[in-house]
């Protein structure tokens, strides 16, 4: 990325500047489920003007999703969400080069996309799904910044330097989610800010804590915080 101009209110940020920026623009994102959550990390990334984005989803949009999945619209229903995504953030910012996995991540694709500088965001809905994603970064010694969203609150948790979401549970928590769980549609947005955030803060000021959590409760409007490890 050669020119910064479309950056200018970010690089005037106290300790941005254009060293900040090009390590955004040096920077490879993946995140695995693009849903609730993923439609409002998607936009502020590709807008702050990361430079590498890859995408994971198996699922297509479908009609129960549009409250709240804001990359999508009734035309879509149906399509898969990994290309619409990849789609919107090219459009978005086309200096993002994006590479879209209408699939599950694997630890055989990402051995083929994964360094050790890769900040994973998992915005996935299940046990099974973190854990596996666990595993792929703890092999790749990532960093992930674990995003829910379920009724009112939206919580992000940070992993990384061999502390990941599997040490967290015990086997006989570990479940599928339920599908269709309530939600308020702002909620999983809020989630995403504080995914997109974090990431930010990682890329720029290299400021991770890892084992950190924040919890949001929209309906209080209370914030709640601290470490897990």
């Amino acid at each position: 990325m050669e020119h910064f101009e479309k950056y200018t209110r970010q690089i005037a940020l106290d300790d941005f500047g254009d060293a900040g920026q090009k390590k955004l623009a040096s920077a490879h994102i993946v995140i695995v489920g693009v849903g609730g959550v993923g439609s409002a990390v998607l936009p502020l990334l590709a807008g702050v003007g990361v430079g590498r984005i890859s995408i994971f989803d198996c699922d297509n949009v479908s009609e129960s999703n549009l409250h709240r999945q804001t990359l999508y619209t009734f035309g879509d229903i149906g399509k898969p969400k990994a290309e619409l995504a990849g789609r919107f953030v090219c459009s978005r910012n086309p200096d993002c080069k994006v590479e879209c996995f209408c699939e599950k991540l694997c630890e055989s694709v990402a051995d083929n996309i994964f360094t050790a500088q890769t900040i994973c965001i998992d915005a996935t809905d299940s046990f099974a799904s973190r854990v596996a994603i666990a595993k792929v970064c703890r092999k790749h010694k990532n960093r992930v910044i674990s995003a829910s969203a379920e009724g009112f609150v939206a919580q992000n948790f940070l992993f990384g330097d061999d502390f990941y979401f599997d040490d967290i549970i015990e086997k006989s928590a570990e479940k599928e989610a339920s599908q269709g769980l309530a939600i308020l549609p702002s909620v999983a947005h809020i989630s995403g800010v504080l995914s997109a955030n974090a990431t930010i803060k990682s890329i720029v000021w290299d400021d991770f804590n890892v084992g950190q959590f924040l919890s949001f409760n929209l309906k209080t409007m209370k914030f709640l915080s601290g470490n897990l490890r």
